[in-house]
């Protein structure tokens, strides 16, 4: 493929403000849909988030994607190992984010709202000097304690946010709330469905698009250019 369709789809992918389909590439590109399938996964590929922790305030939610298939709809790429179910009932998918506070976003998928899946990647991501801010979910008063402070707000109360005196810092998830917010229209605006095995990747690229959110267009740019060097994606591992 031509360096200048790569820079076109990159500069596309980049700069834009929810993210870009195939479909989109595909045209713009006058490339086939499965070259621009596979072009974009590779660029989701380079968007690869690094390795830093959130620290300072760090809000933490968790959000199902998706909801309830249409009967005659049934794709033969849907698997009832590949769609869990959500709460509810419906085919949904659970996926952890967190935001630090006029910060970084960090979200993958996950199979349950549940404590283990929620600490794994609370661990993974924050600091353990970072103050914690979540919702009243059971699952985050064990994961609460292993950080200095843990604030919660009780949304079934009507609680959006509370300011103690005494607490290190606001209590509300308003910001991790508006990145939660930005992947659902992105995927209904953008993408308008993608498959549970591929999830990680379409999060990754909102959550570093989020990250980027400050800077100009050729900033965005540059940045995905130097992950150039990275490990490709071969077509195999992507269909494996």
């Amino acid at each position: 493929m031509p360096l200048p369709t790569w820079f076109m789809a990159i500069y596309l992918i980049a700069t834009s403000s929810k993210g870009v389909s195939a479909m989109v590439i595909s045209r713009q590109l006058g490339i086939s849909y499965k070259t621009a399938w596979f072009l974009c996964h590779r660029i989701r590929q380079l968007l690869a988030d690094d390795d830093s922790t959130l620290k300072g305030i760090v809000e933490v939610d968790e959000t199902y994607i998706g909801g309830k298939r249409r009967r005659d709809a049934k794709s033969k790429r849907d698997s009832d190992d590949d769609q869990p179910k959500g709460r509810g009932g419906s085919r949904k998918m659970m996926a952890v984010t967190a935001v630090e506070r006029d910060g970084k976003a960090k979200a993958r998928k996950g199979r349950t709202h549940s404590e283990r899946t929620i600490a794994g990647a609370v661990f993974d991501w924050l600091d353990r000097d970072a103050v914690l801010v979540t919702d009243e979910l059971p699952a985050y008063r064990w994961i609460g304690k292993r950080f200095p402070a843990h604030l919660r707000v009780n949304h079934s109360r009507g609680e959006w946010s509370r300011r103690d005196p005494l607490a290190v810092a606001c209590a509300h998830t308003n910001s991790v709330e508006s990145f939660n917010a930005t992947i659902k229209r992105a995927i209904s605006g953008v993408w308008h469905w993608f498959s549970i095995k591929h999830a990680d990747r379409y999060l990754r690229e909102l959550a570093v698009r989020w990250n980027m959110r400050r800077m100009s267009r050729m900033e965005r740019f540059d940045l995905v250019l130097g992950s150039m060097f990275a490990r490709p994606l071969s077509w195999r591992a992507l269909t494996a």
